[in-house]
């Protein structure tokens, strides 16, 4: 089998980073309802910018482990996935 763990750690990494950019696209809706169903109470107000801030943040963090594998090594992120055939067994 060609690629082994380094093809394994890829397809775990780009499924992370994608997990990780859905997720904060449901914090942001989420948040965004906290803010607009806050009524001006700044309290809830408050609680909903957390957690937009958060969100934001966190996908921040995950982009910047892309940016920072992306230097150090091209390849680590390289997401082309090669599947060798199947040797039928006659």
């Amino acid at each position: 089998m060609s690629g082994g763990f380094s093809l394994y750690a890829k397809e775990v990494f780009w499924f992370l980073l994608s997990a990780a950019a859905v997720l904060a696209l449901v914090m942001l809706v989420i948040g965004g309802a906290e803010y607009v169903g806050s009524a001006g109470n700044t309290s809830l107000m408050g609680d909903a910018k957390a957690r937009i801030t958060n969100a934001l943040l966190g996908l921040l963090l995950a982009l910047s482990s892309w940016l920072i594998l992306n230097t150090i090594n091209p390849d680590l992120v390289d997401s082309t996935l090669t599947i060798p055939p199947i040797q039928l067994v006659q």
